[in-house]
């Protein structure tokens, strides 16, 4: 798994989102717009649901996708937090390792919003 990006999004237990690609079987797949959470020295992958309604007709969000157990959700959730987390800190290094120039922030910004639905 490898976090292509992330956004900083402060609220509560919400962190951030990420995009995500996964490789199956030499196959790539992008989650976009993943949920980091953390609370106390727990952190936690939510992935974006898909909007529909329930029984009685009120909004609601449905998973995309599921896992067949608890053990395969949470060994998801760490490699995703994982590869997040690999991610910052490679970009926290180009950053320090980047030389001064004219170039503006926005030119370089690491997060770039028309990966984010929001």
């Amino acid at each position: 798994m490898k976090c292509t990006s992330f956004k900083p999004f402060e609220s509560g237990c919400l962190k951030g989102f990420a995009n995500l690609e996964i490789t199956i079987e030499g196959k790539k797949a992008k989650l976009p717009s993943c949920k980091l959470f953390e609370k106390e020295n727990s952190s936690w992958i939510a992935i974006q649901g898909i909007k529909g309604t329930d029984k009685e007709g009120q909004e609601c969000f449905f998973p995309a996708f599921s896992f067949f157990s608890r053990e395969d959700k949470q060994a998801f959730s760490d490699s995703a937090v994982d590869a997040i987390k690999l991610f910052m800190q490679e970009e926290s290094r180009k950053e320090v390792n980047k030389s001064p120039s004219s170039d503006s922030l926005k030119d370089n910004d690491i997060f770039n919003d028309k990966d984010f639905p929001f």
